[in-house]
């Protein structure tokens, strides 16, 4: 390997075409020098010529000072043959080649001597004046044209700059051989001496040769530096490459070292998807295999997993799409790397184990490899999993402390009377005659969503939202128990044919023993259901004893019960008395129930005692006695809307006196529904932001109702119904009504409705729930916030239930308003209708 190295370094030192440092240096002097004569020259023959010009010039005006005087007289007193003489005098001058004299008045005066034959002239006119005494006055007489030739001057300047350029072309021959012999004498023989000896480095023994220069060794100067140095790297540099294997083995054994004693996994992946030879010995235990080298990562890395086929689809595109190609790939698909997953260990534990993923480059940025980092993180998981669990319990047990021993109590007794019953529901499905799977289906989710929905109410009223959170995942299995059930598969497989053939061939395909196997599924859901409040029970009862001291605090029947009484239902609490109704009168006066108080604990005793009670040889006179005792007990613990927002109404007159408003009158339309308890506080805070609502934003002030004829007091009106599954109410006001062109403008600039397509009036009215929306100006204690309707649409929806806007089928009363009615609907679960 080195002496391929070494013969590749002087292979390509060979290979190089160059020009001799001498040869470049004295041409760059040639070329400067020329270029510098070259300026020098012109220079000169500028300023020369400059200086001949110049010279010209001063002769013409020694002619205009000595002579344009005398030529004056001379043609004043009209004597031709004086003037040609002295124009004779002139062209004798250096340079001067023709001279006349031209009268413009009389050409006969016109006199020329000489002829102009250069090429390049310059002339120059003067104009002849005399100054006549007797009139004291310039005459003009004419002009004196005076052409002097420059070819002389130009020829001079010609020979002058050929002998100066022979003169400074032979110096700087001259220059450059001596520069040239003596930079050849100091400097290039010793550099292709070292060009040689560079040359000739092929080898490792080449390296034991030194370089010696052919020169005195009492010369130091810059070469003496360069063949120390070289001679001291050519002796490291043979050093190292003598020992190169020993490094390498060194390093190599320091990197087995780290690989056999790391507590990580590590190994690398090649672009064949396969493992390199070379990987920590701890992977072998974190995977329970020595069979790793060259195998398949996706075969030993995720193999016992909960990686599905989708995600390591995925990973497997990622790698292939990765490796071997640039470096930018890698951060493209750095989401398909799983960085978690859970393996099985041949103990049938599981262990978790987390990876880190990271590119290996070459020296052109292409990944060759991919090193992965595997951690066993069961350990730390379980540590954070537990510290979570301790905010967990101190969560609950908070929540706990909040209620009172009884209220706890009470909690749990109806949280076992609703598990007990849907557990009772779904057991007694598969017994009603001629049951099909269908009824099975539909039957037996209905009971347990209609359990999960009452826990969820009674965990509300109880403000137990820790509890609640658990409850969440128990709806998202049973909606997967539907949708993957049996009989929705098969449909799915017949989707072409339809109504009661594709029911009876669906039966017919269905055993009992999937009929089974559904309610089988079904109740284990409802146990995971019950396991969960039973431990929340637990962890209750426990925490209350304890603070009550040894589980001596409650009795029962005058005994002590321990911390280990496992249902609260048994335990008899203070005798109350509830008030199941309250006397009131409808708008047409009809009373609907006298006022009853009952002992609870006879209460429980009838109970009891209905339970035990067999119909089948009863009288019919019995059966409906039975039958007013069962609807006596149903409505226990239920009471009407206008006791629930009895509240509310109370707190009528003090607000309308707040807004300088006439306090309304409330008009109640109920055929004798009874709420059921679990949704009283909810009901409640829904009527107090419709009635907040219709005294601040609907019903007018009195000066402004009596100007539209209206009473000077507003009315609110609660319509309740009935039907087979909902329990309705319909709530309005006689107030100014909804601006519905205000509500749109306002919710397309908060973004609620779209503005570039025409939106319904429906859509319009019910922005009023969106979150945060508000038509008042200004923000008070009364309203302006933007959660009052939003709250109350929160309140209903968690209840599985309904709010929305529908404008009245009633007269508009004023432009812009219009009338419209605010609709609640329930599940009937939560009310009892008093019948008789």
């Amino acid at each position: 390997m080195n002496d391929y190295s070494a013969k590749g370094i002087s292979d390509s030192v060979k290979e190089v075409k160059y020009i001799g440092i001498t040869t470049k240096f004295v041409l760059l002097i040639l070329l400067f020098s020329m270029i510098g004569t070259v300026c020098s020259t012109a220079f000169h023959l500028y300023t020369e010529y400059r200086r001949g010009t110049e010279h010209l010039q001063d002769q013409l005006n020694q002619i205009e000072q000595g002579h344009l005087s005398s030529i004056a007289a001379t043609v004043w007193d009209v004597d031709r043959e004086k003037l040609s003489i002295h124009l004779q005098g002139i062209v004798k001058l250096p340079n001067i080649e023709k001279v006349s004299y031209t009268n413009p008045k009389d050409s006969r005066d016109d006199l020329v001597i000489g002829a102009v034959s250069s090429e390049h002239i310059s002339q120059r006119v003067f104009p002849v004046r005399y100054y006549d005494n007797n009139k004291n006055e310039w005459k003009q007489l004419g002009d004196l044209t005076i052409v002097a030739g420059l070819d002389k001057l130009q020829t001079n300047l010609i020979l002058m700059g050929k002998r100066i350029l022979i003169v400074q072309a032979m110096q700087i021959f001259l220059i450059g051989l001596f520069m040239f012999l003596i930079f050849q004498k100091l400097i290039t023989r010793h550099l292709k001496q070292i060009t040689n000896y560079t040359k000739n480095l092929d080898n490792v023994e080449c390296l034991k040769n030194k370089l010696k220069l052919d020169r005195s060794d009492s010369i130091v100067d810059e070469f003496t530096v360069i063949v120390n140095a070289t001679n001291a790297m050519t002796d490291r540099l043979y050093h190292y490459t003598t020992n190169l294997h020993g490094i390498i083995d060194e390093k190599t054994k320091n990197i087995k070292y780290i690989l056999n004693h790391i507590k990580q996994g590590i190994f690398t992946i090649l672009p064949n998807n396969k493992i390199h030879p070379e990987y920590s010995i701890f992977l072998e235990k974190i995977l329970e295999t020595k069979n790793i080298a060259g195998q398949d990562v996706m075969d030993v890395m995720f193999k016992n997993t909960n990686v599905t086929p989708e995600v390591l689809s995925q990973l497997l595109s990622a790698l292939t799409a990765t490796l071997g190609e640039e470096s930018i790939n890698f951060e493209i698909h750095s989401d398909a790397f799983v960085k978690e997953v859970r393996k099985e260990n041949k103990d049938g534990g599981t262990k978790i184990l987390e990876l880190d993923w990271s590119p290996i480059c070459n020296n052109k940025n292409q990944i060759e490899k991919i090193m992965v980092t595997v951690r066993n993180v069961t350990e730390l998981r379980k540590l954070q999993n537990d510290a979570i669990n301790r905010e967990k319990t101190i969560e609950v047990f908070s929540e706990i402390l909040a209620l009172s021993p009884e209220k706890f109590l009470n909690f749990a007794k109806e949280a076992r009377q609703i598990l007990d019953s849907g557990r009772s529901g779904i057991k007694g499905i598969p017994q009603i005659k001629g049951i099909t799977y269908d009824v099975i289906l539909e039957e037996g989710i209905a009971y347990f969503l209609r359990s999960l929905r009452e826990l969820k109410s009674l965990v509300r009223e109880h403000n137990l939202f820790s509890l609640l959170a658990r409850l969440a995942d128990n709806e998202r299995e049973v909606d997967f128990l539907r949708k993957n059930s049996l009989l929705q598969r098969q449909r799915s497989q017949h989707k072409d044919r339809v109504g009661a053939a594709a029911v009876n061939l669906v039966q017919s395909r269905i055993s009992s023993a999937e009929f089974d196997r559904f309610i089988i599924s079904l109740l284990k859901l409802h146990k995971n259901l019950t396991t969960i409040f039973e431990e929340y029970i637990s962890m209750g009862l426990r925490r209350i004893f304890k603070n009550n001291g040894s589980g001596n605090a409650i009795k029962k029947g005058g005994e002590a019960v321990s911390d280990g009484v496992k249902s609260p239902v048994e335990v008899e609490i203070k005798s109350e008395t509830i008030n199941t109704t309250e006397y009131f009168t409808d708008q047409g006066g009809n009373d609907f129930v006298n006022q009853v108080h009952v002992d609870k604990g006879e209460v429980d005793l009838q109970i009891q005692l209905l339970k035990d009670f067999t119909v089948d040889n009863l009288t019919p006179a019995q059966r409906g006695i039975l039958s007013k005792t069962y609807q006596f007990f149903s409505l226990i613990g239920s009471d009407s809307l206008k006791n629930v927002a009895s509240p509310n109404f109370s707190a009528l007159a003090a607000l309308s006196r707040q807004l300088d408003k006439a306090p309304p009158k409330i008009v109640m339309r109920d055929p004798g529904i009874h709420i059921k308890n679990v949704i009283h506080n909810p009901l409640q805070n829904v009527t107090q932001h419709l009635l907040r609502n219709s005294i601040d934003h609907g019903i007018e002030p009195a000066n402004e109702r009596r100007s539209k004829g209206k009473e000077v007091f507003g009315t609110i009106e609660f319509d309740l119904f009935l039907n087979k599954y909902r329990f309705i109410i319909r709530y309005r006001d006689d107030g100014r009504g909804l601006n519905v062109d205000l509500i749109k403008k306002l919710a397309i600039e908060q973004g609620l409705l779209p503005s570039d397509r025409n939106v319904s009036m429906e859509e319009i009215c019910n922005a009023i729930f969106a979150p945060g929306f508000s038509t008042a100006k200004e923000i008070s204690d009364i309203s302006g916030r933007g959660i009052g309707l939003e709250a109350c649409k929160k309140i209903i929806e968690d209840l599985n239930g309904d709010i929305s806007v529908v404008l009245a089928h009633a007269p508009i009363k004023e432009i812009g308003m219009y009338p419209f009615e605010v609709i609640i609907s329930l599940p009937r679960q939560y009310v009892v209708l008093r019948s008789g």
